[in-house]
Parts: C-alpha cells; structure tokens; sequence
C-alpha cells in the first residue's frame, strides 16, 4: 500500500498534523509520501494558477490542477490518496480514475466559511444564517478597529 499525502497550506496545525501521520505511516512500514503547493522540503508541487477574481482556495480546485495533481500523485491502485484539508478538486478526477481517496477536514470553514465556534447560531443552513453571520463578523472587526 502506498499512501500520498496531499496537502495545501502550512496554517492552522493542518501541516503539523499530516506530519504526526506522515511519521507514523512510516513507523508501521507504509510507503507515504507528502506533496505540498507551498516551499517544503517534502515533494513540491506546481503551484496553481493565480486569480484576480477567484482566491486561493477556488483556483487549487479548479479541474485542470486537480487532474494535472493527479497524475503527478497517483502511482497505481494501490495507492491512497491523503487529501489534507480542501483538496477537494481531486475527488472527482480520483474517482474518474477508480483511485482511493481519505480527505481529512483539520478545521471547520468548509462546512461554512462564515461559521464560528463562538456562535453556535451560524451553521450556514440558510440565506439568513449566513448573512447574519457576515453582519455580525463585520461589526466585530469594526468594534475592535475602533477600540484599538
């Protein structure tokens, strides 16, 4: 078995926990390697296209990456694609290509880029949630701006 961890930033304890796993696939005697977007010593990948309109996060996405990811990644079907984090572009291809695939959320905001574990009420199940929640995270930056 071979798994390949693929992994898009180096925030939030997201790479420090792909390591942690990285290290203990090894430890058992797993073939695993790390690819990453970002300057690592790991495996680099090419860096995605940049946009003026879309962010980061939409253009790693983008199926033209993905598949252009995937052939770099996947070896043969014993391989287990890792996908730390929001990845998610690759799944379709993956499946496309009856390739395994693990994705592992390390936080919270592809649920709901507007959630907060201090607001239990924004859980982005409706239109009104979600705009409350931007309204309410906007008074707040404001409130600390001005209170600087």
């Amino acid at each position: 078995m071979k798994v390949r961890i693929l992994t898009e930033t180096q925030q939030r304890g997201t790479f420090a926990t792909m390591l942690l796993l990285y290290k203990k696939l090894l430890e058992i005697g797993i073939d695993a390697k790390i690819y990453t977007t970002f300057n690592s010593e790991y495996n680099v990948l090419p860096y995605p296209n940049k946009s003026r309109i879309f962010g980061y996060e939409k253009m790693v996405n983008t199926e033209k990456y993905a598949e252009k990811i995937f052939r770099i990644i996947y070896e043969s079907k014993d391989t287990i694609i890792h996908i730390a984090n929001a990845m998610y572009g690759i799944l379709p291809i993956a499946e496309k290509n009856n390739a395994k695939t693990i994705i592992n959320i390390q936080y919270w905001w592809p649920t709901c880029y507007f959630n907060s574990m201090e607001n239990p009420y924004c859980d982005c199940k409706s239109f009104t949630k979600i705009a409350q929640c931007i309204y309410n995270k906007r008074i707040i930056i404001l409130i600390n701006y001005y209170h600087l």
